[in-house]
């Protein structure tokens, strides 16, 4: 989360640096807005899954459950941060393969956090709850009603490997946002000032 916590204050250093609200936003206040709200939650979120990172789950159960809620929770707002940077930067679509490990994680957060009593899919409704006894900091089990199959499933989650995998997706993003930040603006300078190579676009 380091790395991602770092970009996040990468592409915040150049909006500052550029001075984009006087030369670029003073006349898009609704996409100003966007952008400083989703550089102050990526930040917050980074600064919440750091703690997990050195704490984990926890011991006690009402700690495990919060932590395990939050952990989702903090990961689908981060998220939902990085898409609204790079909506506001590139002003270019968001995709994300299905199968990728961005687009994993966030299916499991609404599988165990967002829906868990009635998540829909275009085949069967899944009623899901984590399996307390089975619990740790690498991986965990779940639970899960499938109302077509009209059976229970017991599902391991390795949550350490999809998280770390997560990151990696999380810090390319970020990566590539702050890369369309010069491409856009132009470099900054270690004078302070910068070379602009296309003027900005209203």
């Amino acid at each position: 989360m380091k790395r991602i916590y770092e970009l996040g204050d990468k592409i915040r250093d150049y909006v500052n640096t550029k001075n984009l609200y006087d030369i670029y936003y003073k006349d898009n206040l609704d996409d100003w807005m966007k952008l400083c709200v989703s550089m102050d939650i990526l930040r917050d979120t980074c600064n919440a899954l750091r703690y997990f990172e050195e704490s984990g789950f926890g011991k006690d159960v009402g700690e495990t459950y919060l932590k395990l809620y939050g952990f989702f929770q903090a990961i689908f707002l981060q998220q939902d941060a990085i898409r609204g940077l790079h909506s506001v930067i590139t002003k270019s679509e968001f995709k994300k393969d299905e199968n990728s490990s961005w687009s994993n994680i966030r299916e499991l957060r609404n599988i165990i956090v967002g829906h868990p009593i009635e998540k829909k899919t275009d085949k069967t409704t899944k009623r899901t709850v984590p399996v307390q006894a089975f619990m740790s900091n690498d991986e965990f089990m779940i639970a899960s009603w499938d109302k077509v199959k009209m059976v229970e499933e017991f599902i391991q989650i390795k949550i350490k490997v999809t998280y770390e995998q997560y990151k990696i997706d999380a810090e390319k993003q970020l990566e590539n946002i702050y890369d369309h930040q010069i491409k856009r603006w132009g470099e900054i300078m270690d004078t302070g000032n910068w070379v602009l190579h296309n003027h900005p676009q209203k």
